[in-house]
């Protein structure tokens, strides 16, 4: 069992507490064991060559923080002339890429993310590959890619060839193609379902049966549902249909927020950003 002394800093425990001197910090095995130190314990650990010692004088020491909207495929700013934002040309590449993003945001202090859709199941193997400790990244919940409908956020290709691998967006305009979908993203291990709405709300992409059937399904595999959703009329749905995780929802009106409310009681949340 490894076991990590840390010494020295302010600490901050997230509770709301004041900041105070860091009393001496003991993890073990990647879990906070301790708070507080006794000087006869200190000079046993710092005299164990077993013990990783560190020292965080002039540090601040506090929890991990949790992005709840990160999205590891989307791009990174120095490699975005390169091979562009959004669509990718090679699975190989993107996986890559979110690795190297996957690790950027951990050493930013993050140790939790959300991933609400991205490029084929990158996401869920990188999950898997820091839970294995192949790569060092945060603790994720991924999704795959967004259930779309022509002209929904995700829809960006050409009608001639429809919803390729390389987007972001798998095309969906039956309830049965939807049903379908979210089997097929659960057998690749999502942990989360994400639907995609128009991009800025000002039309609504899918309808409350064709949401509730998503929703359904869903929750039958245990699973939770997400959905891009700017506009007061698929906030509404969304908090209808029972949707576990509204994003944005910027043109919601006061009647909107309402549902979301009372449905709140129900394990739905709005998360706007």
């Amino acid at each position: 069992m490894k076991t990590i002394l840390i010494q020295g800093g302010k600490l901050y425990n997230g509770l709301g507490d004041p900041v105070k001197k860091n009393p001496g910090l003991i993890i073990k095995n990647g879990i906070f064991q301790q708070v507080g130190v006794e000087e006869n314990e200190s000079h046993q650990l710092l005299s164990d060559p077993k013990v990783i010692k560190i020292n965080a004088t002039n540090k601040w020491i506090m929890p991990g923080l949790i992005d709840g909207h990160c999205h590891l495929t989307f791009g990174h700013p120095d490699w975005s002339p390169i091979i562009g934002d959004g669509n990718v040309q090679s699975a190989e590449l993107c996986t890559l890429r979110a690795a190297e993003n996957a690790k950027s945001v951990l050493m930013s202090g993050v140790t939790g993310i959300s991933i609400p859709g991205g490029a084929w199941f990158t996401d869920v193997a990188i999950r898997d590959a820091i839970k294995h400790g192949i790569i060092q990244g945060p603790h994720i919940f991924a999704a795959g890619r967004f259930i779309s409908t022509y002209g929904s956020i995700a829809d960006t290709s050409p009608t001639s060839i429809e919803s390729p691998h390389l987007g972001i967006g798998v095309l969906t305009n039956t309830k049965e193609e939807m049903l379908k979908e979210v089997r097929y993203q659960v057998k690749n291990g999502v942990d989360l379902i994400k639907v995609g709405d128009s991009p800025w709300g000002d039309e609504q992409m899918i309808s409350y049966e064709e949401l509730k059937v998503i929703t359904n399904e869903t929750h039958r595999r245990k699973r939770k549902v997400t959905i891009h959703a700017r506009g007061a009329g698929s906030t509404q749905i969304a908090a209808n249909a029972g949707v576990d995780w509204i994003m944005h929802a910027d043109y919601a009106r006061e009647e909107e927020l309402e549902i979301v409310a009372k449905k709140k009681s129900q394990s739905c949340q709005l998360f706007q950003r």
